[in-house]
């Protein structure tokens, strides 16, 4: 966050709580689908309105998440390996 300005800093914070306050109303049938094309909008937002932040926390750890789990999988010997990652990440893994 340092990299922004402090009036980008009070924008980006709100739109974290927009997005926080418009996926809490929702019912458990359309949570998932609901919830992807919440995290999708987010990350396009993120990525138009704050660059500076978008390579570093969705770019860089999806590359840093990728190679830890080839790691594992060599390094373990395994013909496959299991990773948890937020779904703002699925895409980029």
């Amino acid at each position: 966050l340092a990299s922004l300005s402090l009036v980008d800093r009070v924008r980006f914070t709100l739109v974290l709580v927009r997005q926080i306050i418009d996926r809490d109303g929702l019912g458990s049938q359309a949570e998932s689908t609901s919830m992807m094309q919440n995290v999708d909008s987010t990350l396009l937002l993120m990525s138009r309105e704050y660059p500076q932040l978008y390579k570093p926390l969705v770019e860089e750890r999806d590359m840093y998440f990728t190679w830890s789990l080839k790691r594992s999988k060599a390094v373990n010997g395994r013909k496959a390996v299991v990773g948890v990652v937020g779904a703002g990440h699925v895409p980029g893994i």
